[in-house]
C-alpha cells in the first residue's frame, strides 16, 4: 500500500508538470534551471523499480488504489524499492502538499526561467543607439537622422582598395537630393581606393569630410572622383547634373605614373561646388581637377602638387576650366559631353573662385588652353592670392611652355594678388576675352621668370563644328595694373608685359618691372592700350617701353625708366598720341625716341637726364608735333628732331 501511495504521489507530480504551458516545456529543453521538469521523467520509472515499503497512506480514491495495488504486486525487486522508500516518501509528501496548496506550485521556476532567456534575446534584438562609426551603420533607415551623417571606417593597405571603395560609395550613395548628406572618414590615414574603371560619385547636397585622410587612386580606377545626377546622368544640359557638393580637409593622390593618364577629379555640368583644404597630388599626363561647364565654384586653401610627364604632346593645367564642347566628334571632355547627347551644349565655366591655393611643380597651374571662335566664353573667373612655384623644365609644346595661369577666352574675369616663381613660360598668358591682371608678383630678383611674365595676345581658338580648324580671337578688354615683375626674357622684343595680337586694353599702369633682358613693356602687332602710365621700369636690357608695329597708346605718361640699355621710351612703327610727364634716367641710348615710321602728337613735360644719346630724338620728317616744357639735362644732345611743329629750342 505504501508503494501504491508513492506511485499515486508521483502521478500527481507528473500531472502538475503536464499542466505547465507548452512554452515552459519548450524552455525546459534549453534551460538549466527547471529542476522539476527535469526530475519528473526520472521518477516515472520508479513504479517499475519500487517495492512495498512502510509509510503513511495518502488520501486517494478507491478505484485508483485497486489499480495501483495490481501494478505494485507485479513489480520485481521489492527489496531495492524498500531501500529507497524513505526518500520516495519524502517526495510523495512534498507532492501531496503541493496538491493541497497549488498557489505554492514549485513548477513556477520552470516558467520563469524561459522569461529570463527571452529577455536576453529581446535585449539582443532591441534597436541599439547606433552611431555613424558603428559596424551596424548599414542597418540604419532613412528615418534615422544618423543615416545622413555616416562616418566611414577605412583600412590601410593596397589590398583593401576595393573594400574602401565600396565603403565610401555606399555612404555617398545615400544622397537623395533633399537631405544634406555629410560623409566623414572616421580615422586619418592613407587609404587606397580601387574599382574597375569606376569613380567615387558625388551627388547633390553632399559633403565629404576627409578628416585628414589621404585617398589614393589605385587598381583600375581612371578618375578618383566624378559627379552625376541622382539617376546617374552626366552628359546633361546646363548645370543640372549636380548641385551643392563640398570636399574638404584631406588629400587625393593620383599616384603619378603608376596609374593611367586621366584626370584625378573630373566634374561637369555642376553648380555650387566647394573644395577647401584639399591636397591634389601626383597627376600624370592630365589634370588634377577638371571643371567642365561648372558654375559657382570655390576652391580655397588647396594644394596642387606633383606631375609626371607621360611623353604626350601635352602640358596640362592642374585645374582646367573648360567648356562642354563637341565639334565634329572631337569632344573636350567625353564624360560630360558625350557625342550626340544634351551635354554637348557649350556650357561654360562661370563664377569660379580659386583663392589662397598653392601650385607646385605642375606645367601649368590653372586655366585652359582652348576656346571657341565667336562662341561662348568662360566668365567671371577669379584667381587671386595663390602661389605658383615650378622647379622642373617640362620642355616646350608647340614651341612654347605653358604658363602658371593660362586664360583662353575668359570674360569679365580677374587675376590678382598671386605670387609666381620658378620655371614658367609666362606668369599669366591672357588670350581672347576680357581680363584684369592686377597686383601679382611674378619672379624674384634672384629667380626671374624666363618669358614674358604677363603675355596678352590673341587666342588660337577652335572654329565651331570644323574639326581642328582654328582662327585667332583677340582680347577685347581689361587691364594690366599694379604688378611687380622680374624677368630675364631675351628673345625678340617681348618684355615684362607684352601686349600683342590686336588686343585692346584700358590700361597698363602702376607696374614695377625689373627686366635683365628684353624690354620692360612691349606693345605691338596692332594692339591698343588707352593708358600706359605710372610704371616703374629698372635695368631693361633693351628699352623701357617699346611700341612696335601697329601698337597704339593714347596716353603714355608719368612712367619712370632707369638704366635702359637702349632708349628709355622707343616708338618704332607704333603710335603714341601723347608722351607726357615721363622720367628717363641714365639710358645707354636716347631718352625718348620716335622712329621714321612712328606717329606722335605731343612730347611734353618729360624729364630726361644722363642719357648717352639725345634727350629727345624724332626722325619722322612728316610729323607735325608739339615738343614743349621738357627738362633735358646731362644728355649727349638735348634734342634731335626732324619733324616740324611746335618744337622747343633746347
Amino acid at each position: 500500500m505504501k508503494a501504491t501511495r508513492r506511485i499515486l504521489a508521483l502521478l500527481l507530480c507528473l500531472s502538475l508538470a503536464l499542466a505547465v504551458s507548452p512554452a515552459a516545456l519548450a524552455a525546459e529543453d534549453t534551460s538549466a534551471q527547471p529542476e522539476t521538469s527535469v526530475s519528473a521523467p526520472a521518477e516515472e520509472n520508479a513504479p517499475a523499480e519500487a517495492p512495498e515499503a512502510s509509510g503513511e497512506s495518502a488520501p486517494v480514491e478507491e478505484s485508483a488504489q485497486t489499480e495501483e495495488e495490481q501494478a505494485a504486486e507485479s513489480a520485481p525487486e521489492e527489496e531495492k524499492a524498500a531501500e529507497s522508500a524513505p526518500e520516495e516518501e519524502k517526495a510523495a509528501e512534498s507532492v501531496s502538499a503541493q496538491s493541497e496548496e497549488p498557489e505554492q506550485d514549485e513548477a513556477e521556476p520552470a516558467v520563469r526561467a524561459p522569461e529570463t532567456e527571452e529577455a536576453g534575446e529581446a535585449e539582443d534584438d532591441a534597436p541599439t543607439a547606433l552611431t555613424p562609426q558603428s559596424e551596424d551603420v548599414g542597418e540604419l533607415t532613412k528615418d534615422d537622422p544618423l543615416y545622413y551623417t555616416p562616418e566611414v571606417t577605412l583600412m590601410e593597405g593596397e589590398d583593401h582598395g576595393y573594400e574602401n571603395y565600396y565603403a565610401l560609395s555606399s555612404a555617398l550613395g545615400r544622397a537623395d537630393g533633399e537631405h544634406p548628406l555629410s560623409v566623414k572618414v572616421k580615422v586619418p590615414g592613407r587609404y587606397h581606393v580601387s574599382s574597375s574603371g569606376g569613380a567615387l560619385m558625388m551627388r547633390s547636397n553632399t559633403t565629404l569630410d576627409l578628416n585628414g585622410a589621404t585617398l589614393i587612386r589605385s587598381g583600375d580606377m581612371y578618375n578618383l572622383m566624378q559627379n552625376e545626377s541622382l539617376d546617374g546622368g552626366r552628359s546633361v544640359p546646363g548645370y543640372t547634373a549636380t548641385r551643392n557638393v563640398t570636399v574638404k580637409n584631406g588629400a587625393l593622390d593620383g599616384q603619378g605614373n603608376q596609374m593611367p593618364g586621366k584626370n584625378l577629379v573630373n566634374l561637369g555640368h555642376a553648380q555650387g561646388l566647394r573644395f577647401e583644404n584639399v591636397r591634389f597630388l601626383h597627376g600624370q599626363g592630365a589634370h588634377l581637377l577638371e571643371l567642365n561647364g561648372c558654375k559657382d565654384v570655390t576652391i580655397r586653401g588647396c594644394t596642387f602638387d606633383g606631375y609626371v610627364h607621360n611623353g604626350a604632346d601635352s602640358q596640362p593645367e592642374a585645374i582646367q576650366l573648360d567648356i562642354s564642347y563637341d565639334g565634329t566628334g572631337k569632344s573636350w571632355n567625353g564624360v560630360y559631353c558625350e557625342t550626340g547627347t544634351p551635354g554637348c551644349d557649350n556650357t561654360v565655366c562661370e563664377n569660379i573662385l580659386v583663392e589662397k591655393c598653392q601650385f607646385k611643380d605642375y606645367p601649368a597651374g590653372v586655366g585652359n588652353h582652348h576656346c571657341l571662335y565667336g562662341g561662348p566664353k568662360n566668365k567671371k573667373i577669379t584667381i587671386r592670392n595663390n602661389s605658383f612655384t615650378n622647379s622642373v623644365n617640362w620642355g616646350k609644346v608647340n614651341d612654347y611652355e605653358p604658363p602658371a595661369i593660362w586664360c583662353y577666352g575668359f570674360e569679365d574675369s580677374e587675376i590678382s594678388g598671386n605670387t609666381i616663381t620658378g620655371i614658367y613660360q609666362c606668369g599669366v598668358r591672357f588670350s581672347g576675352g576680357s581680363l584684369k591682371v592686377k597686383k601679382n608678383k611674378i619672379g624674384t630678383k634672384a629667380k626671374p621668370v624666363s618669358y614674358p611674365p604677363i603675355y596678352v595676345t590673341e587666342a588660337n581658338s577652335y572654329v565651331k563644328n570644323q574639326k581642328d580648324k582654328r582662327k585667332a580671337e583677340s582680347v577685347t578688354g581689361g587691364c594690366v595694373d599694379g604688378n611687380t615683375i622680374y624677368t630675364t626674357y631675351f628673345k625678340s622684343n617681348n618684355g615684362g608685359i607684352t601686349v600683342y595680337g590686336k588686343s585692346k586694353l584700358s590700361s597698363v599702369s602702376k607696374n614695377t618691372i625689373v627686366s635683365k633682358k628684353g624690354n620692360g613693356i612691349s606693345i605691338g602687332k596692332n594692339s591698343t592700350v588707352k593708358n600706359v602710365k605710372s610704371n616703374k621700369l629698372t635695368n631693361p636690357a633693351k628699352s623701357g617701353i617699346y611700341l612696335g608695329s601697329g601698337g597704339v597708346v593714347t596716353n603714355l605718361s608719368s612712367n619712370t625708366v632707369t638704366n635702359a640699355q637702349k632708349s628709355g621710351i622707343y616708338i618704332t612703327k607704333g603710335t603714341a598720341k601723347n608722351v607726357n610727364g615721363n622720367t628717363v634716367k641714365n639710358g645707354k641710348s636716347h631718352g625718348i625716341e620716335a622712329g621714321s615710321s612712328a606717329k606722335v602728337t605731343t612730347v611734353n613735360a618729360n624729364t630726361v637726364t644722363g642719357c648717352k644719346g639725345a634727350g629727345i630724338r624724332i626722325t619722322n620728317k612728316k610729323l607735325k608735333i608739339t615738343v614743349q616744357k621738357n627738362k633735358l639735362t646731362g644728355n649727349k644732345k638735348p634734342l634731335q628732331i626732324s619733324a616740324k611743329g611746335n618744337i622747343q629750342k633746347k
